[in-house]
């Protein structure tokens, strides 16, 4: 055979090796459309129960309509999904009315929503004539929206009233304690509001705080809104060095154990008198220390009585460590909402025969406030759904035991939605 048949047999061969290689590929991709918002685990691409998102996964994909390919891992086995994302929903909102500075820009029609179902980015217009604002009165106007995939909303009626603003806007600052060598985002301890459509300008001044050593500092916060109206505020840094030891924490925890637990509590009883206790002890605020839980706990329970989710998360769980109740920490997946969440899953069985339920000690919002306190699977995926969708408790469901199917906890308002 001459050299140009031996090329053309190693072309065939690198052709077929190629051919093997994409066949390969293609065999082991799998295709999945979903709308735009629906909650996605790996399980639901694969039905592996111990597969995993990989890392070429953006959780935020979800809700923005488009193809996106990604990988799925369990193991060894990586398995490539093409997703589909289509947004077939039109957006729904419900609407509020908007006071606007007069001799600033029309506010934005988006000022006029209160809340909305939709999930991805979304514009809204104003609809035929506006009226000549000649007066300080309510005015009907007309708006719409368009989300990112064309799909328009119902015209709405809103009230538009313009008025002369001379109020500046208010600052909510809340005082901060935080360890040596901790980073703070100022923003995330003030709210801001305002008589007025339009944005409320927020200026730090931290140049009087050292985070680097210990003591008692003073932060200013200025607000300015659209008409140049301004407020001021300021609250109290504590720069602490605090590092909670088990002694420290336990030590605690041990007193309140003694005052709310008896010998003659099951552990469901056990986990209950925590739940009371815990809800009870903490005022809800929506910021906290996060990434060290014994820290948190102490924090929240014995010295600021104040934390978010984390800290009713943390704080609960020094109790089961205490108490000898085998818990599970959850954390919301990523990308469904701008924050997270934490709680926990907690057995009341025993080693061998366990019995989860989940347990969430979080001070709940007033509309959807029930117990969180030993919840089955079913009530979990119930609470969700009367929140419409806001995944307040997704998670990946692979990496946990399934609870017990029995419910102990009758929460009325999730009848409706339990499947």
């Amino acid at each position: 055979m001459n050299r140009w048949g031996h090329r053309y047999i190693s072309l065939l061969l690198v052709f077929a090796l190629l051919l093997s290689a994409l066949l390969l590929f293609v065999g082991c991709a799998k295709s999945k459309t979903i709308e735009a918002g629906q909650a996605l685990t790996p399980y639901d691409l694969t039905g592996d129960e111990n597969a995993a998102f990989g890392a070429d996964f953006d959780p935020d994909c979800i809700n923005h309509a488009g193809k996106y390919t990604f990988s799925v891992v369990s193991g060894d086995k990586t398995t490539k999904i093409k997703l589909t994302v289509k947004d077939t929903v039109a957006p729904a909102m419900q609407t509020k009315q908007v006071y606007w500075a007069v001799g600033t820009e029309l506010p934005d029609p988006k000022y006029f929503v209160a809340s909305t179902t939709e999930v991805d980015d979304y514009t809204g217009e104003y609809v035929g004539e506006l009226p000549n604002f000649t007066s300080y009165t309510d005015y009907p106007v007309k708006v719409q929206y368009t989300d990112a995939s064309g799909n328009k909303s119902p015209v709405y009626d809103v009230i538009l009233t313009p008025c002369k603003d001379e109020v500046p806007p208010t600052i909510e600052a809340q005082n901060i304690e935080c360890r040596v060598g901790d980073g703070i985002v100022w923003r995330n301890f003030v709210t801001l509001s305002d008589n007025c459509a339009g944005e409320v300008r927020l200026t730090v001044d931290s140049s009087h705080v050292n985070t680097n050593q210990e003591g008692s500092y003073t932060v200013y916060y200025t607000a300015t809104d659209a008409s140049g109206n301004a407020s001021q505020a300021q609250a109290t840094v504590l720069v602490v060095t605090m590092n909670v030891t088990d002694e420290m924490l336990y030590a605690e925890i041990d007193k309140v154990i003694a005052r709310i637990i008896t010998p003659d509590m099951d552990k469901a009883a056990q986990c209950r008198a925590v739940y009371d206790y815990v809800q009870g002890g903490i005022a809800y605020v929506n910021t906290s220390t996060k990434g060290d839980w014994k820290y948190a706990a102490y924090m929240s329970l014995f010295s600021t009585g104040t934390g978010d989710c984390y800290s009713y998360f943390a704080a609960s769980k020094a109790f089961f460590e205490r108490l000898g109740i085998e818990n599970l920490d959850i954390q919301r997946l990523p990308g469904y909402t701008d924050n997270t969440h934490f709680w926990s899953l907690v057995n009341i069985g025993t080693k061998e025969s366990p019995v989860w339920y989940h347990y969430d000690s979080t001070r709940l919002t007033a509309a959807f406030n029930v117990s969180g306190c030993l919840l089955t699977d079913a009530q979990v995926d119930a609470y969700d759904a009367w929140r419409a969708g806001d995944y307040f408790r997704i998670y990946d469901k692979s990496k946990y035991p399934a609870t017990d199917t029995r419910i102990i906890t009758e929460i009325p308002e999730l009848t409706p939605y339990l499947k």
